[in-house]
């Protein structure tokens, strides 16, 4: 007696070691399952920004030959890998891993008429076309801000800023910070385009269509060279006054203890140092 109950609990025990393996092994694939899938979904996004680029003069700005390749390469695979991980995931690599578990298990967690009906109604194909439709809005509008940024308007700002002898480096920046690339954009206090100017500073400059890119730029170009010139090439105090005003760094003697302000310089030469290497 004494045996078969010995035997039966080292059945037992092994049966629950076995089960908690096969639990970890199940949960391990999972974890790969998910890792690919994630995988496939940059790739995925990496092919179709790719023939995105192509049609617009975003695929001039990487510059020709085996560099351009090279920088295009790392720009995708970031941007890619980006998008299909944490909030900004579409949701391909979910709904890719989902069908995978959905053919492993076919009757798992389903009842029998649900199982009748999965037969009848076959997986839903995946393409681009359904994922652009059900990426929210907001994540479509951050996306087409990442890929298209100040990088569409490199020529312009290398062209003007080599004309007025002014680090093209910096105009860059202050592009980003003050509009992100948006030649329609408009502040609270009415500064307009590329790099946000006042009416009255688009007039000194001889900027009759603040909208326009390329016044734009020239104008906050002659701007921007004005301040370097008035601060002895500071770019710190440059920036600030860009920000701020003449008259308020003038007054402070220095950057003026406003939290925009000070924020906004560090910003802008933090994004320097990028668009320097």
């Amino acid at each position: 007696m004494d045996n078969y109950l010995s035997n039966i609990s080292s059945l037992s025990l092994d049966k629950i070691q076995n089960e908690n393996l096969k639990t970890k092994m199940d949960s391990l694939k999972d974890k790969q399952l998910m890792k690919a899938c994630k995988s496939y979904e940059a790739m995925f996004f990496k092919m179709m920004f790719d023939e995105m680029i192509k049609t617009t003069s975003l695929s001039k700005s990487f510059g020709k030959g085996a560099g351009g390749e090279f920088f295009k390469d790392m720009f995708l695979h970031d941007l890619s890998e980006n998008v299909a991980g944490g909030s900004n995931s579409s949701g391909l690599a979910k709904m890719i891993y989902d069908q995978i578990q959905q053919g492993r298990n076919p009757h798992k967690n389903q009842s029998p008429a649900s199982d009748i009906q999965q037969k009848k109604t076959p997986l839903r194909e995946i393409n681009k076309d359904d994922i652009l439709r059900e990426m929210p809005f907001k994540e479509l509008t951050n996306l087409r801000s990442r890929i298209s940024g100040t990088l569409k308007y490199n020529d312009l700002i290398e062209e003007i800023s080599e004309k007025e002898e002014v680090d093209s480096a910096l105009v860059k920046a202050i592009v980003k910070n003050e509009s992100a690339g948006n030649y329609r954009a408009v502040s609270k206090a009415g500064a307009k385009g590329l790099m946000q100017l006042m009416d009255s500073t688009a007039e000194e400059m001889g900027v009759s269509d603040s909208f326009d890119p390329k016044q734009n730029i020239n104008g906050g170009v002659k701007y921007l060279k004005k301040l370097l010139k008035t601060f002895d090439n500071d770019y710190e105090l440059s920036l600030a006054a860009y920000n701020s005003g003449i008259g308020t760094v003038k007054k402070y003697g220095g950057i003026p203890p406003y939290g925009e302000t000070e924020n906004y310089v560090k910003k802008v030469l933090a994004d320097y140092q990028e668009f320097k290497k």
